[in-house]
């Protein structure tokens, strides 16, 4: 006998359907609050100082982006680790008048573009942290003053820092900015303009134009005031290299170009003078300062696309 009640389980599939709509309609309204939490919090964050404490709570929980360089984004966890440090600095340092804000942040923040770029240059060029330097530095760094033990302290105290903290945001960075920089120093791609600046110059003075004036010429292309004649030096207290370069020398010669590390050099033997055991030599020079690190990193930010999410 069939039932004419029997709905063939519509009004059972009804409920069910209902009971979705409304964990759907849950979830939505969920999403919705947190989105507006979200986005409430976002601009709280770069809406105030990141010295609030309610700013510093959004951002340990969410990955805000402090600043994109190219392809790596700095978050504002790493931003804020950096102020913390300066901050408690100032506050244990006996005096010491804290920056401004905006201060702060234009410090705090050309400091993690600059690192991040040279991480950058050394990814591109292949160049890795050396480790063994990372801990000859520390150690050297760390034996200085009253000792290990007292160095340590003064990390946790001035800094709020442990040991490794210290070598992960100071040593790391330094020993790999030395690395970098004794790179370009000696990679002749990068020095291509000075090499050709100074053969340049060894050319005419070969040719027969007179030292002091293609010294003016050369050394007129920078900012810094480069003396040609550096009068009567006493040989022991020059360079290995600038010795070795005119140990062969007649009074009148010139050496070929000498390579000092930082720069590219002629010299030319003028005079000298013997004195008991003492030599003085008297030496005019052309120099080309080799480019450095800050050179190619302040070239580098000028092609850089950056993107700064803390406004002043």
């Amino acid at each position: 006998m069939i039932n004419e009640n029997n709905d063939g389980g519509v009004g059972s599939s009804n409920n069910v359907n209902l009971e979705k709509k409304r964990k759907s309609k849950k979830i939505v309204l969920l999403i919705i609050v947190l989105l507006v939490f979200g986005y409430v919090s976002i601009k709280h964050v770069y809406g105030n100082s990141i010295s609030n404490a309610y700013s510093q709570r959004i951002i340990s929980v969410f990955p805000l982006p402090a600043v994109k360089i190219n392809n790596t984004t700095i978050s504002m966890k790493d931003y804020l680790s950096e102020y913390k440090a300066i901050e408690n600095f100032f506050k244990t340092s006996e005096g010491g008048e804290m920056p401004s804000e905006s201060q702060l942040q234009e410090t705090i923040l050309d400091t993690l573009i600059n690192k991040a770029i040279i991480k950058q240059l050394g990814y591109k060029n292949g160049i890795e942290l050396d480790n063994e330097k990372v801990e000859s530095f520390y150690a050297e760094v760390s034996s200085e003053g009253q000792g290990v033990d007292v160095f340590k302290e003064e990390l946790r105290q001035n800094f709020g820092w442990t040991e490794d903290e210290f070598k992960k945001r100071i040593v790391h960075s330094i020993v790999f900015a030395l690395q970098m920089n004794e790179f370009y120093l000696s990679d002749t791609d990068t020095q291509i303009e000075q090499i050709n600046i100074i053969n340049k110059a060894l050319e005419r003075l070969v040719g027969g134009e007179d030292f002091f004036e293609v010294a003016k010429e050369v050394h007129g292309n920078y900012d810094v005031v480069i003396e040609s004649d550096l009068g009567f030096q006493d040989l022991s207290e020059l360079s290995d290299e600038v010795v070795l370069s005119i140990q062969d020398l007649q009074v009148g010669d010139m050496t070929d170009v000498v390579d000092l590390g930082a720069a590219y050099a002629i010299f030319k033997f003028e005079d000298q003078v013997v004195e008991s055991e003492d030599v003085k030599v008297h030496l005019l020079r052309i120099i080309v300062p080799k480019k450095t690190l800050e050179d190619v990193v302040t070239e580098s930010l000028e092609d850089a696309k950056i993107k700064r999410y803390i406004n002043n």
